[in-house]
């Protein structure tokens, strides 16, 4: 019959649809669960001090307190905690900005970089293991189907997530 063809693959399209609430559920109890493999204790790193030293990891990047707020989705004052901690502990220095003296960037010490060398080291074993199973082609499929999603959550959610995917290498590397 004509418009069978069609009918069936909405169909099909609307059950898969369906399916992906409760998949993106199952992911965030994984996460959840793998938080525990992602803690960083070894280099006595949180997550979020891990990606602010992910994000500062460019020697001439030129970043403010506001930037990293943006990146994290956290109110300026908790990454402003978060900031004091890493500088406590000697991974990061503020000093001041090289197009604003007035403003203040932070940037990672020779210890914070290593500090966060040491958490990739400690994280990558565990990430082949869990990836191991992708081959490359599967793996950058869904690395850039992760973007995507990402990318159309921030827009859906009008959340500003442009320096957090900037990092992650998705609008340079697998476009949104």
């Amino acid at each position: 019959m004509p418009g069978e063809s069609a009918r069936s693959e909405r169909l099909h399209r609307d059950t898969i649809l369906l399916a992906l609430p409760p998949l993106l559920s199952l992911i965030g109890e994984i996460e959840d669960r793998l938080g525990e493999a992602f803690a960083f204790e070894e280099v006595s790193l949180d997550h979020d001090e891990y990606v602010i030293l992910m994000h500062l990891r460019d020697p001439e990047r030129q970043v403010r307190m506001k930037d990293l707020a943006r990146v994290l989705m956290k109110s300026p004052a908790m990454v402003t905690h978060t900031v004091d901690r890493l500088e406590e502990r000697r991974y990061l220095e503020r000093v001041p900005s090289k197009q604003d003296r007035r403003a203040l960037v932070v940037r990672p010490t020779e210890k914070g970089r290593a500090a966060l060398q040491a958490s990739h080291d400690h994280l990558m074993p565990f990430l082949r293991d869990f990836f191991g199973f992708l081959d490359d082609e599967e793996l950058f499929a869904f690395y850039r189907v992760l973007c995507r999603l990402c990318y159309r959550g921030g827009e859906l959610l009008d959340l500003d997530i442009r320096a957090h995917l900037q990092m992650t290498g998705c609008l340079s590397r697998a476009g949104g």
